[in-house]
């Protein structure tokens, strides 16, 4: 009689037991083994192309942004030269989260730094 009372107690919290993970494990979000952090992957990118450039003058790289940093151009070519004679645009420091284009002239030296959130497109040839 006593195996039956364990039985009938143990039997039921087993599976209560059971449920509850299983309700749990449904209930927590899977990770991808297979993610990766893409602000590094685009830093990566960008410091690889960058060292192309200082190999091959001749090598250039289109990035396109969602919101343009200068109104009504959506793509910059880089490197490039600017409006002003003598001027220029480059890639300047390239963070973890960002790139930064150093534009250099005779009046000026400024840096225009863009999320890497609003780069919808990066293109050169291989």
């Amino acid at each position: 009689m006593k195996t039956n009372r364990v039985s009938l107690i143990i039997i039921p919290v087993v599976l209560i037991a059971f449920i509850a993970v299983a309700l749990f494990a449904t209930q927590t979000p899977a990770r991808d083994a297979n993610a990766q952090d893409t602000s590094l992957s685009m830093r990566s990118l960008l410091e690889r192309l960058r060292a192309r450039m200082d190999a091959d003058p001749n090598f250039l790289v289109t990035i396109q942004f969602f919101d343009p940093p200068v109104p009504e151009t959506n793509q910059w070519i880089i490197p490039s030269n600017l409006t002003e004679e003598g001027s220029t645009r480059r890639f300047g420091e390239i963070g973890d989260e960002y790139v930064c284009f150093a534009e250099v002239g005779p009046s000026f030296n400024n840096s225009v730094c863009v999320l890497y959130s609003n780069i919808s497109m990066v293109i050169y040839s291989n």
